[in-house]
């Protein structure tokens, strides 16, 4: 191989790796895993022992009152149409026009967001988002960026979390990469969630 096809190659590989960071892709999509399966792995990371863990902050989404909420200002959960992604998306004007594009867009956002936590999604895919989605803080009365408490699947104990899903998964027979591990921690976790929305 020429050093210049090898260099086109390159630039072409790059390219496709920037343009796939931010696009809903078949990263999310686990056809392999059975949809109860997801959503009970989706519970172990959702009530995974932690300071930082999604029930402490959000409460226990499967009650109607949310015990154990901690944090009084973080986002119900079970009713995304108050979220930030939701309203700095366009909200239900957005939505009306094109459900399927934005219900793409707002997952894609919201996956993003547990897989990275609040601090790098606002430090690395928010430039992203505007450009690609037309995310807009300014639809967002109120907000300028995610709240750092917002810390995704990158809490103290996540590789405790991931070697329990992992030995689950082995359990049921199913194999899955080491290395998509975090992105199927989050994808479980959003769909035990919407699996709760109101």
């Amino acid at each position: 191989m020429t050093f210049k096809v090898y260099k086109i190659k390159k630039i072409l590989w790059l390219f496709l790796l920037l343009f796939n960071s931010f696009s809903f892709s078949n990263d999310y999509i686990f056809n392999n895993i059975p949809n109860a399966l997801m959503i009970d792995l989706g519970k172990e990371v959702y009530f995974s022992k932690s300071t930082d863990s999604c029930a402490k902050c959000h409460g226990d989404i499967t009650k109607k009152n949310l015990e154990g909420k901690e944090i009084e200002q973080s986002a119900d959960l079970q009713n995304p149409y108050t979220w930030v992604a939701f309203k700095a998306l366009g909200g239900e004007n957005k939505k009306s026009k094109n459900p399927e594009s934005f219900n793409q867009q707002f997952d894609n956002v919201i996956i993003e967001l547990i897989i990275n936590g609040a601090y790098d999604w606002n430090r690395e895919f928010y430039k992203k988002a505007t450009k690609d989605f037309d995310f807009n803080w300014n639809r967002v009365e109120g907000k300028e960026q995610y709240d750092s408490q917002m810390k995704g699947i990158k809490i103290s104990i996540v590789k405790n979390i991931l070697k329990k899903m992992d030995r689950i998964l082995r359990k049921e027979g199913v194999k899955v990469n080491r290395k998509e591990l975090e992105s199927l921690a989050a994808v479980s976790v959003y769909k035990f969630v919407k699996n709760h929305f109101k």
